[in-house]
């Protein structure tokens, strides 16, 4: 089965030219709607208790399989679309159908694209088509080229060469190459492989943000009301809609003084912001909202990455590792179970949240540290009980709910071994503010 899901992913994106995925109504949160919320059964990323299971266009027409006057999440609320260049849509609370992007790849074999109007044509290069290459829905063997980041622009402790055992820049970032492969899937215990997806190139942070890269952000005056995002700042490359909605503004703190408050989160002194620089610089910062986290990574030439590219460079691609390093996990690789600095599992402590890069053994496939424990990481994604399919550089987004739960991953330092693996995702609020969470950069 496994082999099975990975050759439908390749037909999916093998041979054609890149395509744009648009959502309905770009700018538009709007109010009203349940969302895509966990199952009941599910607990936030904040408990740390348990894991989780592993735009309307004018051209849209009624579908045939019977609308709903509350549609908010086509996935969730509508029938299939009919057609493999079909795509259900929300319309007016009903449920609809419009065409697929232009160029969308289709075809048992891939050799085939949608053409804009609802129909799969074939290739004119058949398999040499634009791409030429499987596993490339858009990009692949892109230029291997890194920006300075605005963080780093200052230098300093956490915000220049000063993370990890080699003091590498706490900005620096790595190439994660395309690819197909199952989200969730590890083949132990994690054996569902039913969510292939495909995954064009993208540059993820190598390191969490770092309290002194934040501190930029915050003295920049940004993440706040008085100077939000751009409108469509932070979008995903190949997801148009993905960016800033002018309607989050309202999520941010008023200002700079409040944003600086609230970064005490919880009364628990677990908070690893402090006012003025100090030992904390290398920590991952915690304490963030979804809202501030997309924020930053906007401000900082970046985005949050999708689920499907956390999962993708978690797992190591194809290999689907259970863990980013292999299989087995011991505490030379993660800060998990609140051991991070050697006290017995239990007794969770701030110095169980460790400077960014501190386990070198447990880097990914692709040198990225700590994607497994330290501080579960927010992506892009809205919450949904199954990951959406079809994945062609996906993002699970409903505009209509701008408070509906989000997708969280890599667990933390409370969380239990089960929970920091790759497959392994959770859930929060937008607006939580809590000190197990905080956030990576995609590019």
């Amino acid at each position: 089965m496994r082999t099975l899901a990975l050759i439908v992913a390749t037909s999916l994106v093998s041979g054609c030219s890149p395509k744009v995925r648009d959502f309905p109504g770009d700018h538009d949160v709007g109010s009203g709607g349940s969302g895509a919320g966990g199952s009941s059964g599910a607990t936030t990323s904040s408990s740390d208790t348990a894991s989780s299971s592993d735009a309307t266009s004018s051209g849209a027409s009624s579908s045939s399989g019977g609308g709903t006057d509350s549609c908010v999440d086509p996935a969730e609320d509508c029938p299939p679309a009919q057609g493999a260049c079909m795509e259900a849509v929300c319309s007016e609370g009903e449920c609809a159908e419009r065409p697929r992007p232009a160029r969308t790849p289709c075809g048992a074999d891939g050799s085939a694209q949608c053409d804009g109007t609802g129909d799969c044509v074939t290739c004119a290069g058949g398999m040499a088509c634009e791409c030429g290459e499987p596993g490339c829905p858009n990009t692949c063997g892109s230029m291997d080229v890194m920006v300075m980041p605005p963080s780093c622009a200052g230098g300093g402790p956490g915000a220049g060469d000063s993370c990890g055992p080699g003091d590498a820049s706490c900005c620096g970032n790595r190439m994660v190459p395309c690819g197909t492969f199952l989200r969730g899937y590890d083949g132990t215990p994690s054996t569902d492989d039913s969510f292939p997806a495909a995954i064009s190139d993208f540059r993820l942070d190598k390191y969490e943000i770092t309290v002194g890269r934040f501190r930029a952000f915050v003295d920049a005056g940004q993440g706040v009301q008085e100077s939000p995002p751009a409108i469509g700042a932070g979008r995903h490359p190949h997801v148009n809609g993905s960016g800033w909605v002018a309607g989050w503004n309202t999520r941010l703190a008023p200002n700079t003084a409040a944003l600086k408050a609230a970064l005490q989160c919880n009364g628990d002194r677990l908070w690893t912001w402090t006012d003025a620089p100090g030992a904390n610089e290398e920590l991952p910062i915690n304490c963030i909202t979804w809202f501030e986290a997309f924020a930053f990574c906007a401000w900082d030439g970046g985005r949050l990455p999708s689920e499907a590219e956390w999962n993708y460079a978690a797992a190591g691609g194809d290999e689907h590792r259970p863990y980013p390093w292999g299989s087995e996990i011991d505490g030379d690789r993660a800060s998990y179970s609140c051991t991070g600095d050697g006290s017995a599992a239990g007794a969770c402590a701030l110095s169980d949240i460790l400077p960014v890069g501190s386990k070198p053994r447990g880097d990914g496939r692709w040198g990225h540290s700590d994607l497994a424990g330290n501080l579960w990481e927010w992506t892009m994604d809205w919450w949904r009980d199954a990951p959406p399919t079809p994945c062609i550089d996906c993002v699970h987004r409903v505009d209509g709910d701008r408070d509906a739960t989000r997708v969280t991953r890599g667990g933390s330092y409370r969380a239990p071994a089960a929970d920091v693996r790759a497959g392994n995702r959770d859930f929060s609020y937008p607006i939580d503010r809590v000190n197990n969470i905080g956030a990576r950069c995609a590019r």
